[in-house]
């Protein structure tokens, strides 16, 4: 009788009588002796989208209206904010202080609220998408 061959480490055909030590074939003993806490790889299942970061999936396209928004929110809520400090502190009766001051808080509140959003989207953050933010792009 002939003994088959089997390929050894090396990838070199080598006769060998024992071919139970490689389980070909045999998907219940290596079943057996798999631990439970092993993971097998899964194929995948869909085509691969934009990443980030190593092992994070980027959903959605980054809306770059969105960000433009964002950022111009903030610059226009720095700027009266720093105008309504100068007229509190240049106008001895602080006039129009106050309607500034308002009317900063308003513009940046939508304006850091859609940048830290932009930004811990992008960052791959834990509870932060891009489809929380109204997105401009469609305009």
């Amino acid at each position: 009788l002939e003994s088959p061959i089997v390929v050894n480490q090396m990838h070199e055909p080598t006769e060998s009588t024992d071919v139970s030590a490689l389980n070909i074939g045999d998907e219940e003993q290596g079943a057996e002796e798999r631990s439970p806490n092993v993971r097998t790889p899964k194929p995948p299942t869909e085509k691969p989208r934009r990443r980030n970061k190593p092992g994070r999936i980027m959903k959605k396209k980054v809306p770059m209206k969105t960000c433009l928004a964002a950022i111009l929110l903030v610059l226009a809520g720095v700027v009266l904010f720093s105008l309504s400090i100068d007229f509190y502190v240049q106008h001895p009766d602080h006039a129009g202080a106050l309607p500034l001051l308002i009317l900063a808080f308003l513009v940046l509140l939508p304006g850091i609220y859609a940048s830290v959003n932009i930004v811990g989207a992008i960052r791959g953050w834990r509870g932060f998408r891009l489809d929380n933010l109204p997105s401009y792009d469609d305009l």
